[in-house]
């Protein structure tokens, strides 16, 4: 019976907190991406990172990283989407919108997965998958 009440106890409260910190991460990222600075994402990508880009290629996180410092005239996340499969695994699915300098907009729907490693987040997997424009 205790764990059902620390279950709910965690269901209805701790989410929000989690939610945040992690949206606040990722607004972070996308600063860092913007000033092409790599410090943010060293720091919340993990060790493993697996990265799967919009053409299907995996890259680890040292090349993920060389990624960052590339321009970015614009960025932005929204629609955020989180499921939390337990206290230390967050799924989030959000929408993503971003122009590389010299390069038309585009728009990609992206699935992390967030891991609550030593008291903060990483990011262990991220996928992206580019929206086709509308016709």
């Amino acid at each position: 019976m205790l764990s059902v009440c620390v279950s709910a106890l965690y269901a209805s409260a701790q989410p929000d907190t989690d939610e945040t910190a992690i949206a606040a991460l990722l607004q972070r990222l996308v600063e860092a991406q913007l000033r092409s600075d790599p410090s943010v994402a060293e720091l919340t990508y993990d060790d493993g990172l697996l990265l799967t880009s919009q053409s299907g290629k995996v890259y680890g996180k040292r090349d993920a990283l060389v990624d960052v410092k590339n321009v970015f005239d614009s960025y932005r996340n929204d629609d955020l989407k989180f499921v939390h499969l337990d206290k230390n695994i967050v799924i989030l699915n959000y929408q993503s919108t971003r122009q590389r300098r010299g390069f038309d907009e585009g728009t990609f729907r992206v699935t992390s997965v967030w891991v609550r490693k030593n008291g903060g987040w990483k990011i262990v997997s991220l996928q992206s998958t580019r929206i086709a424009p509308p016709t």
